[in-house]
């Protein structure tokens, strides 16, 4: 018995140190993770190669609230424009003010909303300035904090003789934090603090179409005042908010309210709200382009302010405020603390972080990839608001469905079908689930499906119908609840051959007649028509799985259209008219060639993600199409500066982001040692870990997922349920694919230089070619994808 109880106690002592140890190896592994984030990567960069990535520290997954430091240079070019699409400029020595909203990589200038910032001498608060370009500070990085969960930076004020302060963020969903710190005043070296909010704060400075500003004072005629809040709101007009529905329905803008407040009543030496002509103290309302308010900071060197926003109404913002960050203590009705909401942005992306996990390979490789991955996560944006409504597409309020758990938009579908949104349909599946509901929603309130979802409306930007991509995914990789399956199919049916208020195919009749767009009104004719291809080829496996053999054989058959505009000649798509003339241009390596959209005719050379069989078979043999993509591949490494769009391979624009990988179609394997070469280059010179390490905008998380896949020895062909396998960067790999299974990826003779895969197993069953199918993929509940590799 004594033996026995020895034993038991044992047991119990090895369970609990083993549990123990298990805990505190994940707690370990999620910190680890969090420490890999670089978040100022893409922050820096020179024309087409800026990454336009805010600086993200604050912000959790998917948020509205995204506060973000927007910067400026010191003269004789402060500002500029292509350098601070999201903001943040990592070479800037001046921060102009902290924006609340803001785009996430996106290559315009848009949003960059609701601006806070402190200004430490009345001097600078009376200088016009404040107005046209913020109340700019100096900061230095050695001075700033941008680790994931906060950020950090202290600042001295513009003017001479100023002091210096310094500020903490966090962020929420809807809400955020602001701690401010008047070091002056501590050390005695400036006596005022003022506090300003620009309501008319825009990215550029000229996008505001209206605003208005309320200061709340209590007790605003005795001798002691109290400050409650500022709310508010602004309409924008910017480069994609002044177009599309936003133009057609209001005449161009996005409506966003805004509430500034602090935990109680906070006593203030005097307030007011200001616009062009300055500050105009004891006033407490004002509206217009621009303005805001102001409070002047009394009885400590301290100021805590939280914010919140809304795209209904002021009430909501203070609602979602409110609800957002009041303590989680119950009976408690205070506002949380900092440290208790940067932790909670920090416990969300561990948890999201985590869903992938990767050992081995390089350090910098594991930061390049856990960075890239957060990257992918910062958007799309979650809509539905604390109250469980959120704005239409038809600017109503509307509620969840019972599938359904948040409306998403931002959603640059031009880009983001192509990477971002088939990681998130792998990985984080209830999200994508979420995202093509929300698709049908805006199909259902607007009669259309967007190209280019912005917060309530389609700003109706770029080319194709690429939703139709996302919702193929979702339905063929079954993200999308079953009942809805037939809705998805008549809204990708009915945009591929109906008109529409946003987003139709232009000369519908002829392109269904002939085959192709022609160029007699639209000169990027042929990108028109094998972008519109590649949704049909979506369409067709929608259309056969769902068993409408008739509609399956008509789009199949619309799939190979892109092949009218291909020049048998040149062997390059070309535009071509109505009468059958093509129009081919002379030098196909102009990139800014009107005959095609953002690039140049070898940029869209190898672009038939729906039939990459179909396309080789238009060289004449295999042999010439590996010949042809080896040049493009090739010749793109000959200048790798990134500031113009690379002539060849551009792998900072996305329209040639799956060039490589069409080396897997030609020959079975043998040609899979390019394809490995050339993703490996990119891989390591097109992306790094410091703040220029994004070759170009990342078009919320679309440049960024490219990596994480290539990371991952995987490359999915959206819309349909092929993947590409190429040699992954790391020894072992496991992504967590359910709450209960995960795919495990192991690369066998792993080193340095082991760069070519020998060959591949997928659950013990070698693969025949580089080339695999989702069912096969994640069919079962736990695969394991084993690679086989050696060096050359």
């Amino acid at each position: 018995q004594n033996m026995s109880a020895s034993w038991h106690s044992l047991s119990l002592l090895l369970l609990v140190l083993y549990s123990t140890f298990t805990r505190l190896n994940a707690a370990h592994h999620q910190q680890s993770v969090l420490s890999l984030v670089r978040t100022s990567v893409g922050t820096q960069g020179f024309g087409f190669g800026h990454g336009a990535v805010p600086l993200s520290s604050a912000q959790p997954p998917f948020s509205f609230s995204r506060p973000s430091p927007q910067t400026s240079a010191l003269a004789p070019n402060p500002y500029f424009e292509h350098q601070h699409f999201g903001g943040y400029n990592w070479p800037d020595a001046l921060i102009r003010c902290f924006q609340i909203v803001t785009m996430v990589g996106a290559g315009v200038s848009d949003l960059g909303l609701v601006g806070l910032m402190a200004v430490v001498t009345q001097a600078q608060l009376e200088e016009r300035h404040v107005v046209q370009d913020g109340a700019k500070a100096f900061f230095s990085h050695d001075q700033e904090n941008t680790e994931l969960g906060t950020y950090y930076a202290s600042m001295r004020g513009f003017l001479p003789d100023s002091g210096e302060f310094a500020v903490r963020v966090a962020s929420g969903a809807f809400s955020s934090i602001f701690e401010w710190d008047f070091i002056g005043m501590r050390q005695g070296t400036h006596k005022n603090a003022y506090l300003l909010l620009d309501a008319a704060r825009t990215l550029t400075g000229s996008d505001c179409k209206d605003a208005s500003v309320n200061v709340v004072i209590s007790n605003a005629q005795g001798s002691d005042p109290h400050f409650e809040e500022m709310n508010g709101h602004i309409q924008v007009a910017g480069s994609l908010s002044g177009r599309g529905y936003y133009q057609k329905k209001f005449g161009g803008g996005i409506t966003v309210y805004y509430v500034m407040r602090t935990s109680q009543p906070t006593p203030v030496h005097s307030y007011g709200i200001w616009d062009t002509k300055g500050p105009h103290y004891s006033r407490t309302q004002i509206s217009g382009c621009p303005s805001g308010g102001f409070i002047q900071v009394a009885n400590g060197t301290t100021l805590t302010v939280f914010t919140g926003i809304s795209l209904i109404s002021v009430d909501e913002a203070r609602n979602n405020l409110m609800r957002e960050m009041r303590s989680p203590s119950e009976g408690d009705s205070s506002l949380m603390s900092f440290s208790q909401i940067s932790e909670r942005t920090q416990a969300q992306w561990s948890e999201k972080l985590n869903r992938i996990q990767v050992s081995g390979g390089t350090q910098e490789n594991q930061i390049k990839f856990y960075t890239a991955l957060h990257h992918a996560l910062l958007a799309p944006t979650q809509y539905t608001e604390l109250s469980g409504q959120y704005m239409g597409f038809d600017a109503k309020l509307h509620k969840m469905n019972a599938n359904q758990t948040s409306f998403y938009s931002d959603l640059s579908i031009w880009d983001v079908h192509r990477t971002t949104m088939p990681l998130l349909a792998l990985v984080y599946p209830e999200v994508h689930s979420d995202v093509a509901q929300s698709l049908l929603r805006m199909y259902e309130q607007s009669g259309c499906l967007p190209k280019w979802a912005l917060a309530y409306g389609d700003a109706d930007c770029m080319i194709g119908q690429h939703a139709s991509v996302i919702l193929s995914d979702a339905i063929l990789k079954r993200t999308l609840p079953n009942a809805q399956w037939m809705d998805a199919y008549n809204a990708m049916k009915n945009m591929a051959t109906k008109p529409c208020a946003m987003g139709s195919r232009p000369d519908m009749d002829f392109y269904w007649s002939n085959g192709y767009i022609p160029n007699d009104r639209y000169s990027h004719s042929a990108c028109l028509t094998v972008e519109f291809a590649y949704d049909d080829g979506c369409i067709a496996r929608v259309a056969e799985l769902l068993g409408f053999t008739q509609d399956a054989d008509r789009f199949t058959n619309a799939s190979r259209f892109y092949r009218n505009v291909f020049d048998p000649k040149s062997k390059f798509f070309c535009p071509k008219s109505k009468d059958g003339a093509f129009d081919c241009p002379s030098n196909h390596l102009n990139v800014f060639d009107q005959r095609y959209i953002e690039g140049d005719a070898w940029h869209y050379r190898f672009f038939a993600p729906q039939d990459p069989e179909g396309l080789i078979s238009l060289f004449g043999s295999k042999e010439q199409f590996a010949s042809e993509l080896e040049t493009f591949m090739s010749n793109a490494q000959w200048d790798q500066w990134t500031g113009l769009p690379n002539p060849y391979y551009w792998s900072g624009n996305e329209h040639n982001l799956a060039s490589p990988f069409f080396f897997a179609f030609i020959d079975g394997w043998k040609y899979a040692p390019n394809m490995q070469k050339h993703v490996r280059w990119i891989q390591d010179y097109m992306y790094t870990s410091d703040p220029n390490g994004l070759s170009g905008n990342d078009d919320y998380g679309t440049l960024s997922s490219w990596f994480v896949w290539s990371a991952m020895g995987l490359y999915p062909f959206a819309g349909t349920t092929r993947y590409v396998v190429i040699a992954p960067l790391f020894e072992n790999i496991r992504v967590q694919t359910s709450a209960s299974c995960a795919l495990e990826i192991v690369a066998h003779g792993f080193a340095p230089n082991a760069h070519y895969v020998d060959k591949v197993l997928l659950n013990g069953i070698q693969l025949e070619e580089p080339v695999l199918d989702h069912d096969d993929l994640v069919g079962r509940c736990n695969s394991k994808l084993e690679f086989f590799m050696y060096s050359q």
